[in-house]
C-alpha cells in the first residue's frame, strides 16, 4: 500500500526536466516515476505496485 503522505505518479511519457520540476513544485507530496515506455511491461512492477496516478498516452488501453 502507498505511503499516505506521498503520491506516486507514473509518467510513460517522457517529459523535459522543466516540465518533470513544474510537476514536483506542485506538492511536496509528489514523487514521480518516470519511465517512457511502449507497453506496460516496460514499467517495473516494483512502481506499478505503489502508482496512485498515471500519465500515459497509448501504452494502456
Amino acid at each position: 500500500m502507498p505511503d499516505s503522505d506521498t503520491v506516486h505518479v507514473v509518467l510513460t511519457v517522457k517529459f523535459s526536466k522543466d516540465i518533470q520540476n513544474w510537476l514536483e513544485e506542485i506538492s511536496p507530496r509528489i514523487k514521480l516515476h518516470v519511465h517512457p515506455a511502449r507497453q506496460g511491461n516496460d514499467v517495473p512492477n516494483r512502481v506499478w505496485k505503489n502508482a496512485e496516478v498515471l500519465y500515459t498516452t497509448n501504452v494502456l488501453p
